[in-house]
């Protein structure tokens, strides 16, 4: 699953949806695209994406946007492995460039972690902290 924040135009970040076409072998499809918040009308659009995303190995990567529709993200930065270790991981404020934003992680155990923005880009979380167990009671957390 792919989670995004976004802000426009200085209004306030939320969460924004991404529509990720389903594709069979052979088919030609529109390529994915974000459904950014609807905000009144101005001369110029603004917008700031941060996106997270989990690899295989359980790499997490952090994608800022560009603000350019022909390179819609800089290059990944890396933030650390292990985080396959998790079966969700969710934002609790935005995150952003700038390492601000936290986020919350459940394991398979169902113990939910807290992570503290630290406010550095390279190493933007701080140590977890355990939050409890039971959490894999609930199927989502938002």
């Amino acid at each position: 699953m792919t989670r995004s924040t976004c802000a426009v135009n200085g209004v306030a970040y939320g969460a924004c949806a991404w529509d990720m076409p389903f594709v069979r072998a052979g088919e030609s499809v529109d390529p994915p695209s974000l459904a950014l918040p609807t905000v009144p009308a101005a001369a110029t659009l603004a917008y700031t994406v941060t996106l997270h995303a989990r690899d295989r190995s359980g790499v997490l990567w952090r994608y800022e946007g560009t603000s350019d529709v022909r390179r819609p993200f800089a290059a990944r930065k890396r933030v650390g492995g292990g985080w396959n270790a998790y079966t969700t991981v969710t934002p609790l404020r935005s995150t952003t460039a700038g390492g601000e934003g936290d986020l919350v992680a459940r394991d398979r155990n169902g113990v939910l972690w807290y992570y503290r923005g630290t406010g550095d880009p390279g190493a933007p979380f701080a140590p977890r902290e355990r939050v409890g167990g039971g959490w894999n009671t609930y199927d989502l957390l938002f």
